[in-house]
C-alpha cells in the first residue's frame, strides 16, 4: 500500500494485509487518529510534513518508521518483529506506552525535530510505569532526554540514524540534559 497526501480531520484506518504501508516521497499524512497496520509486512511513514494528532493502532512484522511534524505521544503498547527496528521521530516525543524490538539485533531509534547531529528541537520524555525493552537503542532530541524508568531493559546505546538513514555514530545525544536508567543488575553499553 503506498500513500499519496492523506489529509483528514477524523480518522485515517491504513491496513496492508500482505505487504507494507509505505508513502510516497514528498506525500503528507494529516489525520486526528491513526490506526495503521501490516501484519505481513513493514510501516514506513517517513513524510516530513506528517501531522497525526493521535494513534490508535500501529504495528507490522517488519519495521516500523513514524515521522511526525508535531509532537506526539505514544501512548499505546508498540513492538516490532524480531531483529527489526521501531523507529518514532517528531517534534517531541512522550512514551506514554511501552516500546520493545525483540532478537539480538532489535533496535528502538527516537528522534526529535528530524535530528541530523545538532540541536533541533524537542524533548523525549518517558512517563511513569513504562518499559522500553532493546538490544540497542539510540536516543537522539535537540531538547532533554529522559529515559528514566527502572523496568527499562537496553543493552547498547548505538545506532542512531538521521530521518535520511545516514548513521550518526551516536546511540545518545541531547541538546540539554540527559537521563537513561535500566533495571537493577543489568548493564547499558555504550558504542557501536
Amino acid at each position: 500500500l503506498t500513500l499519496n497526501d492523506i489529509r483528514a480531520t477524523g480518522t485515517v484506518t491504513l491496513d496492508a494485509t500482505a505487504g507494507d504501508i509505505v508513502q510516497a516521497a514528498g506525500a503528507t499524512l494529516a489525520a486526528a487518529t491513526l490506526a495503521a497496520t501490516a501484519p505481513a509486512g513493514s510501516v514506513r511513514l517517513d513524510g516530513a510534513t506528517n501531522a497525526i494528532g493521535d494513534l490508535t493502532a500501529l504495528s507490522a512484522l517488519g519495521d516500523i518508521t513514524l515521522r511526525n511534524a508535531a509532537p506526539l505521544t505514544i501512548d499505546l503498547a508498540l513492538s516490532v518483529g524480531t531483529d527489526r527496528t521501531l523507529t518514532l521521530e517528531a517534534a517531541g516525543l512522550t512514551i506514554a506506552g511501552n516500546l520493545s524490538a525483540a532478537g539480538r539485533a532489535g533496535q528502538i531509534i527516537l528522534r526529535t525535530g528530524g535530528f541530523t547531529g545538532g540541536a533541533n528541537a524537542g524533548d523525549i520524555t518517558q512517563q511513569a510505569g513504562t518499559v522500553i525493552s532493546a538490544a540497542r537503542l539510540a536516543a537522539l532530541a535537540g531538547g532533554n532526554v529522559t529515559l528514566d524508568q527502572p523496568g527499562n531493559a537496553i543493552g547498547t546505546l548505538a545506532g542512531g540514524r538521521s530521518a535520511a538513514g545516514t548513521a550518526l555514530g551516536l546511540g545518545l545525544s541531547a541538546g540539554g540534559d540527559a537521563t537513561v536508567r535500566i533495571g537493577a543488575g543489568a548493564t547499558l553499553t555504550v558504542g557501536e
